[in-house]
Parts: structure tokens; sequence; C-alpha cells
């Protein structure tokens, strides 16, 4: 689950991974609904992306929301890695997960490890 900090989009996956985008009804709702002191850490690569960059990786903390994009899978997954262990490791680390064509290859819930 990610929400966008510049337009307050929810972007929300479901049991079958798939995204689904959620916006608000206006200007004046909050933009910080999935704040907390602990972080999420969100990557996505979708590998068939005509116009966009095939991977994104965001990450949620008290004090700002990180986007970031890549153009290879690596590039991605080697971030990822790097920030859930540094957030694991202070833990500060909420929820993470990374799918690569909708296909889940890592996810954590701080509850559930």
């Amino acid at each position: 689950m990610y929400q966008c900090p510049n337009c307050g989009r929810l972007h929300i996956n479901d049991k079958s991974n798939q995204t689904h985008i959620y916006h608000p009804d206006n200007d004046q709702q909050s933009f910080e609904i999935l704040s907390s002191t602990r972080h999420s850490l969100t990557g996505h690569w979708k590998s068939k992306v005509k116009y966009d960059s095939p991977g994104w990786l965001s990450w949620d903390t008290q004090a700002s929301r990180n986007f970031t994009v890549f153009d290879t899978w690596d590039e991605l997954q080697t971030t990822y890695h790097q920030k859930f262990e540094e957030f694991q490791s202070k833990g500060l680390l909420r929820t993470a997960s990374l799918t690569k064509d909708n296909e889940t290859v890592h996810s954590y819930s701080a509850g559930e490890n």
C-alpha cells in the first residue's frame, strides 16, 4: 500500500497482487492517511511497459515519502533489499513487498515475522 504525497492517491494491491488506485474526492482530503512511526516499503516491476519506467520503489517514513523509478530489475531489487535491511535493523519496518510481473517476490509484515 502506498499513498502518493503529491496527489493523495492510494495504491493498494489485492490478494492476487493487482494494484487498485483510489483517488481523493477533493484537494482538501488528507494526503497523510497512511502516516505511521514505522515504515512501509513497496517495490513493483512490470516487464512489458511501453511508456514509463518498468519499476518503482516507494517508502514512507515519519518525516517523508520517497518514490524512485528504475530501468533495470537488478537495480530495483538491490535497492529494495538495502532499504529493507536498513529499516528492519532499526526496528522501523511495518510492511514490505516486492512484486515482479504481478508475482510476489518478497513480502513482510511486522506482526507476522
